[in-house]
């Protein structure tokens, strides 16, 4: 057999080994599509067992409209006011710094490099290696 042929052996036996994706990225397509059908099973139970309308058909008296002043004093009512201006701001800058910081560790170089100082002390401590490469 010469070498030709032998050449040619050897990428009909791939292609015939590899039909469609490559064996590589089956993992993922198979995963991909379960983590798809999952969502939209979760989805479909949501949607059919949530409670759009908690009082079906047609409620005596029409809709009500909540009055904390029924129920609170206008002290309370100023308190209450009073406290949620004080906490919500800084509430929503923690939310928004936490947002930013896993947006910039996830989606730049920045965190890539984290991670693999992270990982290079671990492996040092693990193994006991100080500069050797990772096996």
């Amino acid at each position: 057999m010469s070498e030709a042929e032998t050449d040619e052996g050897r990428a009909e036996g791939a292609a015939a080994r590899t039909p469609g994706a490559a064996p590589a990225r089956r993992p993922r397509i198979a995963a991909a599509v379960s983590a798809a059908v999952l969502f939209a099973g979760v989805a479909t139970v949501l949607a059919k067992t949530t409670p759009w309308n908690p009082l079906p058909g047609h409620v005596p008296g029409g809709r009500v409209t909540p009055d904390p002043a029924l129920d609170f004093t206008p002290a309370e009512i100023a308190r209450s006011r009073a406290f949620d201006s004080a906490v919500n701001p800084p509430a929503y800058t923690g939310l928004l710094v936490g947002l930013a910081l896993i947006l910039v560790l996830g989606l730049t170089p920045l965190g890539a490099r984290f991670l693999g100082w992270a990982t290079a002390k671990t492996r040092r401590r693990r193994f006991g290696s100080s500069s050797g490469p990772w096996p």
